[in-house]
């Protein structure tokens, strides 16, 4: 049986710093230079999944520049340059209503930000309509090793590893109609209007540094009608583990690695986990059950 939660989450573990998105900020549409991209991954990533910590955090240029593998100077530069365009910034997603419905919800990612130069730190406030994204478990969430996408430096080419990483399992994603897939990889409308401009300096550019510098290995297949390009598949593969901690074994769609067994102490954090979600408190098979039997119930 597969289990799942929800939320976007960051932890570190056997000093591997995890990232976490609840997958409906995965799918969402957004439009960030690549620095944005890396300091909200850094800044979810150090917060450890406290909310507390998130909404006020501050990232160093030591910490970015570590993370990142750029220089000094270049982590002082992307710090100053993000701090002065960060709360422009915005995204579009959707969730549903307790109707049932599909809500179109559209929010800016901070409500505050500001930059203390002699100090090389950036100072971030998160909106409060995004915390949630970022650091509840609910129901399902993407997670991968923030090395991972260390060595990208294509913030297409990270929007494509989010998408795709999720289907590592099924080693093929959907087909993304051309129009969706440009507004999730945050292509604006007046950029790369030609396909052949579009596939060699966004998509074929991330496909060869998520091939190179990613534990996945991509192609892709194009959909026509006619002769118009109309929609991408993507085939993808995992050339090694994106996680391997002790406490932790989550596949990019947040389901547990449930093929091989668990150790007692993964049992007791899953149960542990569960035992206190929401999720638990309104399912009817796990009334009056003890978290350390949690885990024997849903098997």
């Amino acid at each position: 049986m597969s289990v799942y939660f929800n939320g976007f989450l960051g932890f570190k573990m056997s000093k591997q710093l995890i990232v976490k998105k609840d997958n409906a900020l995965i799918n969402a549409s957004y439009t960030l230079t690549l620095a944005e991209q890396r300091l909200i991954l850094l800044a979810v990533a150090e917060a450890g999944g406290s909310p507390e910590r998130l909404k006020d955090t501050a990232i160093h240029a030591h910490s970015y520049a570590k993370n990142f593998g750029v220089a000094d100077h270049t982590a002082y530069v992307a710090l100053s340059n993000a701090s002065d365009h960060l709360f422009e910034r915005y995204f579009r997603y959707q969730k549903r209503t307790e109707k049932g419905n599909i809500e179109e919800v559209k929010s800016r990612w901070v409500q505050a930000v500001s930059y203390v130069k002699s100090e090389g730190t950036i100072k971030i406030k998160f909106a409060d309509d995004v915390l949630p994204l970022l650091c509840e478990l609910q129901t399902r969430f993407t997670a991968y090793n923030l090395e991972s996408v260390s060595g990208l430096s294509s913030a297409y080419a990270i929007r494509l590893y989010e998408l795709i990483v999720a289907w590592k399992t099924t080693g093929k994603t959907p087909e993304f109609l051309l129009e969706d897939l440009r507004q999730k990889l945050g292509v604006l409308p007046s950029e790369y209007g030609r396909m052949a401009d579009f596939k060699r300096r966004v998509l074929d550019n991330a496909v060869k540094q998520i091939n190179k510098h990613t534990d996945l290995k991509i192609k892709y297949e194009q959909h026509k009608a006619g002769r118009t390009i109309t929609g991408f598949t993507f085939y993808v593969a995992q050339e090694k583990p994106a996680i391997t901690t002790e406490s932790t074994r989550c596949d990019k769609t947040g389901e547990l690695g449930l093929n091989e067994p668990l150790t007692p102490q993964q049992i007791g954090y899953y149960a542990k986990l569960l035992g206190q979600s929401s999720w638990a408190n309104h399912a009817k098979i796990l009334q009056g059950v003890e978290s350390k039997d949690v885990f024997s119930v849903i098997m």
